[in-house]
């Protein structure tokens, strides 16, 4: 199974650095795909495409909830 991989904003991966547990939608630069499934489990990478953490994915402003940094 290929996990979905989501790149934030340049300087957006601050918060994620200091282990908050949400992304906001506002965050996000780029989605791997274009659909995306509620809860569905996605790669967070920072704006170079370093790995940040695993998150599962929702459909609102908080849209990103971090499981492992």
């Amino acid at each position: 199974m290929k996990i979905t991989s989501i790149s934030l904003k340049k300087g957006k991966e601050d918060s994620v650095l200091r282990r908050h547990p949400w992304i906001f939608s506002g965050a996000i630069y780029n989605i791997e795909k274009t659909k995306i499934e509620e809860g569905e489990i996605v790669k967070v990478l920072n704006a170079k495409g370093a790995f940040l953490a695993l998150g599962h994915w929702q459909k609102s402003s908080i849209a990103v909830r971090i499981i492992s940094f």
